[in-house]
């Protein structure tokens, strides 16, 4: 009759009633596990919380740095160029580059003869002595002063004018010459320049050009004003090492020092020497009674603190 649930109905509802009951429990079970799985996890690290909120940004790469060319003095039998493409050092003047012997190397240097050293030379002449910027002072035996060794000091042991008082003997007044005692000047003018002494370096590069030793180089500010710096001081140094010669060892020297704007030289530092104390105290006398000309201003704006930072290295053979 219509309205009236039979048996088979009660059970159907029943069982649909059962199996709604199970599955509501079965959510509220897997509720109650997802939650107490959630509660025993280890609070996150700050370095996990920076993880999760890491942003994927795209930087544009850094233009690359161009790497300064080396400095070089360029040797005197080289012809002065015009210009190079691509020179790999600077120098006081502008040269090509050329190879005694076919390339046998990847330097950007000529392949040549000659004896193994530091210092890149590519020619071997004889020194020779030219005009002083001013009087050097006459040397005396060093053993009676007794100093601490140079050769064992170390970068940190800076140099003073002072220290050098024991070099020379107490000055004598310079008498006046007579007019007929000055020399005319043609003499003056036919004295030579001054020259340093060198030594060819062995070399093997990669210059296949043909010619005498020579190099990429290009003519800059600092390049010619550093070949002036290394003719004043090694003038000096050549005039000492030669009147003291019977003193010295051989070996070499390095030396670190700054030039000031000024022209004046601060914190010079014997860094290495394999001679003896005579040769290590030649080296630095050099520097501190060179006649050095102030930095030009288009030079100074380039360095830091306006100073210029330079490392020799003084070779007795």
């Amino acid at each position: 009759m219509p309205g009236v649930l039979t048996e088979r109905d009660e059970l159907r509802k029943a069982a649909l009633a059962l199996l709604a009951a199970l599955l509501l429990h079965l959510l509220v079970l897997i509720a109650i596990v997802a939650y107490l799985d959630w509660l025993q996890r280890p609070a996150p690290t700050p370095q996990q919380k920076a993880a999760e909120s890491i942003e994927l940004v795209l930087v544009a790469p850094p233009e690359p740095v161009m790497e300064r060319p080396k400095m070089i003095i360029a040797p005197e039998h080289a012809p002065d160029a015009g210009s190079v493409d691509r020179p790999a050092f600077e120098a006081d003047r502008t040269t090509r580059a050329a190879s005694e012997r076919p390339a046998t190397g990847t330097a950007s240097v000529p392949s040549q003869d000659g004896r193994a050293q530091s210092v890149v030379e590519m020619q071997t002449r004889d020194y020779t002595e030219g005009e002083l910027d001013r009087p050097a002072r006459p040397a005396v035996p060093l053993a009676a002063a007794a100093p601490t060794p140079m050769s064992q000091a170390t970068p940190q042991e800076i140099a003073r004018p002072g220290d050098f008082a024991l070099l020379a003997p107490t000055p004598k007044p310079t008498p006046v010459p007579t007019p007929s005692q000055v020399p005319a000047p043609a003499t003056l003018a036919s004295r030579p320049a001054y020259q340093p002494h060198n030594r060819a370096t062995q070399l093997d590069g990669s210059i296949d050009n043909r010619g005498r030793s020579s190099v990429d180089a290009v003519a800059t500010p600092l390049g010619q004003f550093r070949k002036k710096i290394a003719d004043a001081i090694g003038a000096r140094w050549h005039h000492y090492t030669r009147s003291r010669m019977d003193l010295i060892r051989i070996g070499t020297a390095r030396v670190k020092f700054q030039i000031m704007e000024d022209g004046s030289v601060e914190n010079v530092r014997l860094i290495h020497n394999t001679s003896n104390e005579v040769g290590g105290t030649c080296s630095v006398q050099a520097i501190m009674e060179a006649e050095l000309p102030p930095i030009p201003p288009d030079i100074a704006s380039t360095l830091e603190g306006r100073r210029l930072e330079i490392e020799y290295t003084f070779t007795i053979y």
